[in-house]
């Protein structure tokens, strides 16, 4: 009986070990013409908040909506696992897992890639940046490849929102063990090749064990 309740105990311990970093979250998927957006148990953003695009880029900060020519996005979470799931990033790196809600404002559906979001630490090497860990047989470089999907809500390599649909999911980066500040980006990419405005989100991500 006394063994029973310690193998219990100890399940019950490994599941809440797991719990902030790993496992299949709680994040949205597709979405569709609600009125709000959120990924996980991240900030509640309003996507459609009447705000009218204007050229130029911009900056934010965690739950700010930054409205590009053809979406919509914000960041509404982000923290760091020393791994995540089945998941062991390379030595010296952590997981960072960016909760990111999109809507399409154009007028037909949205072709997106997750290499459409850049993470970016630190301020004076060059090299301080990477793309989202994929599944992709060819990946980026700087670009980490898991040989599947680290959670259910995590989005894919290449997927499509229809007009005027919102989605949210998770991006996952490897970053260095001891950062703390980031910034997301998106570029503007047009289909004549030219590259319109730069989009940024600052932010500290806490840490989960």
């Amino acid at each position: 009986m006394k063994q029973r309740i310690v193998l219990t105990l100890l399940a019950l311990s490994l599941a809440i070990s797991l719990a902030g970093c790993g496992g299949s979250g709680s994040s949205g998927s597709a979405g569709s013409a609600g009125s709000a957006g959120s990924s996980g148990n991240g900030t509640q953003v309003d996507l459609r908040d009447g705000v009218e695009y204007e050229e130029g880029g911009a900056s934010g900060y965690l739950g700010d909506v930054m409205h590009t020519a053809f979406m919509n996005f914000a960041i509404t979470d982000a923290y760091t696992c020393p791994t995540y799931g089945s998941y062991t990033p390379a030595e010296g790196n952590k997981v960072l897992v960016v909760s990111v809600s999109i809507l399409n404002t154009g007028v037909s559906s949205l072709p997106m890639f997750d290499t459409d979001f850049q993470i970016q630490w630190g301020s004076e090497n060059e090299e301080d940046y990477g793309w989202p860990i994929t599944t992709d047989e060819e990946p980026w470089e700087h670009q980490p490849q898991a040989a599947e999907a680290l959670d259910d809500n995590q989005l894919p390599g290449e997927y499509e929102i229809g007009i005027n649909k919102e989605r949210s999911g998770l991006l996952f980066f490897e970053v260095p063990a001891d950062s703390k500040d980031y910034s997301i980006s998106f570029e503007e990419y047009f289909e004549d090749e030219t590259v319109g405005d730069l989009y940024f989100v600052y932010f500290t991500a806490g840490e989960k064990a």
